[in-house]
């Protein structure tokens, strides 16, 4: 993690940046809902940040996705 509290590239990830294994480990109880508000998120953020729209996330493959799970 970089000094701003950032994720960059490392070789040992920390946990903070590691999206699976946070949720394995504090989401359990709900893994689907919390990857879903994690995508929900992250297309707001692209949006706020004027990113092409091509990053974000198409939330309805995700929850088919996770349904496939």
């Amino acid at each position: 993690m970089l000094v701003d509290g950032k994720c960059s590239v490392y070789e040992n990830r920390p946990l903070i940046c590691n999206v699976r294994r946070m949720t394995e480990v504090f989401y359990s109880a709900d893994p689907t809902g919390h990857y879903i508000a994690s995508a929900q998120a992250c297309n707001h953020m692209i949006e706020e940040a004027g990113l092409d729209p091509s990053y974000k996330i198409d939330i309805e493959e995700l929850i088919a996705a996770l349904g496939d799970g």
